[in-house]
């Protein structure tokens, strides 16, 4: 019988006013046995006797009979003196050897910018219910909590022992100490969380240790239990994203499972950890982690483990789910960070529309394919209440329209031969090869794997940041990246592209099973771009990335095909060409500037990098001027793709042959080299410099005639 029954409601009163059955009965004019029927479930309570149960306990109908309203006082009491009396933090012992932990290494991993915590919180919603029949759920929530909820909140939380951790961490002259210090100030007054909810998902199943989903959220570091090859990485570092995204490096987990655990446990599960370094606490000394949940002991050391079937606790740390919607998690951050803030005043509910956007932009197939349902809320104290300020289904289709039209005219199979005007889309196959796998019992041989390339003729209405761009997916449902196009071709219409790997091709269930495999292997944990990873040198036979390089030049082959001019044969070319170039242009300029050296130096209070840049073959009498771009590489070892590798300069500061012009370096006339500093926003930086590996590239190369 479930734990949110009328029966389990019915027990909670009785509990709460110590009233036994044979008292109720007497009450209620009914017989003991009657009452023990009910509470066995072995019979079912009619109308007549509901309305009595009401009257005798003075409870609302609603509240008794489906659960829905505000649930009694004097339950809400006893619930919070049970949470109370059972709860706490448990924090793990510092190691008897003395080494000592600088932080979390799951956090300075993953990048927070650009929507990585909504790929990644994504991803794991999808995989949670690949095998769950039905539409899998998302729901975001940024939480204001001030005044009495806040209130409510920290008690429940056990905020004045906890604190304490917090403390001793935040006086620590190191960064993540700093970071601290700056997370309890914004905690103080008022705390932004950001909650997370899945529904009609598989749910944190598993037991408190050994493998299953809940371990490896919620104990296991840098270990990822994977449903199937083709799922989006489970809980491996990637997770790192959910603590990175929290000023005090803390997240709470509440849980409904899909199936019950041993011993009849499925609903409400509660755990909660944080991830701090090394601290000390009076004369106890702690290695970084602690867990909030139920306290045992074992092994003569008190741990937290899960905390079930308590309602009002999940209630009162603003994690109360929706029993309608089926099994999940909700996730919960405390101390939203989101960069933003730093750079612009973003309120909360500014940070839901821009949520909004980012759940659009990467799970534009998903959703279209109405794999995913996602919404987007936003909850403000008012009145010393939380309140519903907000609340938007995720509309891809208004969000990102070309690529959606796209999916649904190849479902609908109303594609075109050719791009002859604005709406029109072509579908293509490209070919991937995926290269020989040899890990040991998942063997298989080379072989051509087909993706789906889907070409759409743009409206000239539809020129946005994405316009000539192509977005690459899998099987997932997520975008995993986009490419520009934006120089394809002269004379190219306007376009946009998806191109659909792995299962999402749909071609064959077997060879796009293990394309979908072969490309997962070549995703990092930030999911943002295909490309060398150690999984990928281990499982596959040598040439995997250079496979993955022609796959996409077959793209955007492809592409070209479709959106070039067409030139009639026997011709000289199209006229807009002839009257396009202009042959008197002497000595077009050209990008033959690369970076020679990069030295890494501290100047003044500042990290900074010295670079030296030279022209390939002769000087010329010319000023060239170029953009000095500064990437910091990921956990993959690669570095220069896609914004959220970018390191913000503060500075550009010319040392010799060169001079500096609004953030751009000009290499003067006869010159072949220039040395320069950039000076770095080290503030911005999550990874310290001196754990950090810089790569630099120029930008916007060109050379003009000096006067």
């Amino acid at each position: 019988m479930g734990k949110n029954s009328i029966i389990a409601r019915l027990q909670a009163l009785m509990d709460a006013k110590e009233i036994k059955r044979k008292k109720l009965a007497e009450g209620i004019g009914s017989s003991a046995p009657q009452v023990s029927d009910w509470l066995n479930g072995n019979r079912n309570i009619g109308k007549q006797n509901l309305g009595k149960l009401i009257k005798y306990f003075g409870v609302d109908e609603a509240w008794l009979s489906d659960g829905k309203g505000e649930t009694p006082d004097i339950i809400q009491e006893k619930s919070r003196a049970d949470y109370s009396e059972k709860t706490g933090w448990n924090f793990q012992a510092a190691p008897p050897d003395g080494s000592k932990s600088g932080g979390d290494m799951m956090s300075y991993g993953v990048d927070v910018k650009k929507g990585t915590l909504e790929k990644e919180d994504g991803q794991n919603t999808s995989d949670a219910g690949e095998n769950i029949p039905g539409v899998t759920e998302k729901v975001i929530t940024v939480i204001r909590l001030k005044g009495k909820p806040l209130v409510r909140f920290k008690k429940a939380l056990k905020w004045d022992d906890f604190s304490k951790h917090l403390r001793e961490v935040a006086k620590k002259q190191t960064k993540f100490g700093k970071k601290m210090k700056f997370g309890l100030e914004q905690c103080k007054n008022e705390i932004i969380l950001l909650r997370l909810e899945d529904y009609n998902a598989i749910g944190l199943t598993g037991p408190e240790s050994d493998d299953g989903n809940f371990t490896n959220l919620t104990k296991n570091e840098l270990y990822s239990l994977k449903a199937s090859g083709t799922s989006g990485g489970n809980h491996g570092l990637g997770k790192g994203v959910y603590w990175a995204s929290s000023w005090i490096n803390t997240v709470l987990f509440h849980s409904n499972l899909s199936k019950p655990e041993p011993g009849g446990y499925q609903n409400n599960r509660i755990i909660g950890r944080t991830n701090l370094c090394f601290h000390k606490v009076g004369e106890n000394k702690y290695s970084g982690p602690g867990w909030f949940g139920q306290t045992r002991e074992h092994n003569g050391a008190k741990i937290s483990v899960s905390m079930w079937d308590n309602e009002q606790l999940a209630s009162d740390l603003c994690m109360q789910r929706d029993r309608d919607k089926g099994p999940g998690t909700t996730t919960l951050i405390i101390g939203y960070l989101h960069y933003n803030e730093s750079d612009s005043d973003n309120s909360p509910k500014d940070l839901s529309h821009e949520i909004m956007n980012n759940i659009a932009k990467w799970f534009t197939p998903a959703i279209a394919e109405n794999k995913l349902r996602a919404y987007v809320k936003f909850i403000d104290t008012v009145d010393d209440e939380l309140e519903e300020v907000t609340s938007e289904k995720v509309d891809v289709e208004n969000h990102m329209e070309p690529f959606f039209d796209m999916l649904i005219k190849d479902v609908a199979d109303e594609t075109s031969t050719t791009l002859s005007e604005p709406g029109d889309v072509v579908r293509l196959k490209v070919p991937l090869i995926v290269p020989e796998r040899r890990l040991e019992g998942h063997e298989h041989d080379e072989f051509t794997h087909q993706a789906k390339l889907l070409i759409r003729y743009a409206r000239d209405d539809e020129k946005d940041q994405l316009f000539q761009h192509m977005s690459f997916n899998r099987g997932v449902g997520m975008t995993v990246n986009f490419k520009s196009f934006r120089n394809i071709t002269f004379g190219a219409i306007p376009f946009h592209a998806i191109l659909l790997c792995g299962t999402s091709a749909g071609y064959d269930k077997k060879t796009d099973s293990l394309a979908d495999q072969f490309l997962r292997t070549a995703e990092p944990p930030a999911h943002d771009r295909w490309g060398p990873t150690d999984e990928l040198k281990t499982d596959y036979k040598l040439g995997g990335i250079k496979k993955i390089k022609d796959f996409f030049d077959e793209a955007k082959k492809s592409i070209k095909s479709q959106v070039g001019p067409i030139t009639p044969k026997g011709t000289d070319g199209p006229n807009f060409l002839k009257n396009f170039f202009r042959f008197d242009i002497v000595n077009p300029a050209s990008p033959a500037f690369t970076v020679k050296e990069v030295d890494r130096i501290i100047d003044g209070d500042s990290m900074a990098l010295n670079i030296k840049v030279r022209k390939s073959g002769p000087a010329e009498k010319k000023i060239f001027e170029m953009e000095p771009i500064v990437y910091l590489e990921d956990e993959s070892g690669h570095a220069g793709q896609g914004q959220s590798a970018t390191v913000e300069v503060k500075e550009v500061v010319p040392v010799s042959g060169c001079s500096e012009d609004n953030g751009r370096i000009l290499i003067k006339p006869e010159k072949r080299i220039g040395t320069f500093k950039v000076l770095l926003d080290e503030d911005k930086m999550l990874v310290p410099q001196h754990l950090s590996v810089f790569d630099v590239e120029l930008k916007s190369i060109r050379g003009r005639e000096t006067d």
